[in-house]
């Protein structure tokens, strides 16, 4: 019988969730529901990566979530919304934004 492999890469804009995925505080408020869902692929013997990008490279996601919180409930995209085109055809010419850190 063949083997099978699971592969599940999380990137993520907020390094105090990547702590918090990886920690053992069972005390996790609100989002526990959520955070529980994300440990359970990180328990199984799957090849799980989770890492920290910076905001400025995660415009599309940021863009998707803003439209998940349109009351207007489950919606299923077939082509990405109109709202995202613009950062997707940043990426397509490999147009990049600076990161600005304050010393």
């Amino acid at each position: 019988m063949g083997e099978l492999w699971g592969l599940f890469l999380a990137e993520v804009d907020n390094q105090s969730i990547i702590t918090m995925l990886l920690g053992n505080n069972e005390e996790l408020g609100v989002h526990d529901g959520m955070i529980r869902g994300i440990r359970d692929p990180l328990s199984r013997e799957w090849k799980v990566e989770l890492k920290h990008v910076y905001r400025e490279s995660n415009f599309v996601s940021d863009c998707l979530a803003a439209l998940a919180t349109d009351p207007g409930g489950y919606q299923r995209l077939f082509d990405p919304p109109l709202e995202v085109e613009p950062w997707l055809e940043q990426d397509i010419v490999c147009i990049s934004h600076s990161h600005n850190v304050i010393i």
